[in-house]
């Protein structure tokens, strides 16, 4: 199984670190209110099957999960739902693991684009479709 960097591992660590943390089967569920308010409930699915959860205290009551000591990720979405959260549709997030590594040669490895490269972004972002461009929702400066 591969490893990720702890930068990357210390990031979803603390998005979802949380006051009440409740684990049941593959579902780790936890009510935390140092969450962003423009995100007050969050899902993460991982390829092994796992799911992670927080959401804010207000959401967990009005959802009716605060008291809850189990339940799926598919009763968790429902409940979310009927509590009126909407969940938007996934991002999928690439990561590099620990074990593989960046080519030696640095004109081909990943790099941040510069203005330099507008007009290759431009040609590139507008052969694109429009529905691909707003699922993968990229600028030049992100």
């Amino acid at each position: 199984m591969a490893t990720f960097s702890n930068p990357v591992l210390g990031y979803w660590h603390r998005i979802f670190a949380a006051d009440r943390l409740n684990t049941v089967g593959n579902l780790s569920f936890g009510i935390s209110d140092r969450l962003n308010p423009k995100r007050p409930a969050m899902i993460l699915e991982l390829t092994d099957g796992s799911v992670r959860a927080v959401v804010t205290s207000a959401i967990a009551e009005r959802s009716g999960i605060a008291d809850s000591d189990g339940f799926s990720p598919d009763d968790l979405k429902i409940r979310l739902r009927d509590a009126g959260v909407t969940l938007h549709d996934p991002d999928f997030l690439f990561y590099l693991s620990t074990d593989e590594r960046l080519p030696s040669d640095p004109t081909k490895a990943p790099r941040q684009l510069t203005d330099a490269d507008r007009t290759a972004f431009d040609v590139f972002y507008n052969t694109a479709s429009e529905q691909d461009r707003e699922d993968a929702w990229v600028e030049l400066d992100q």
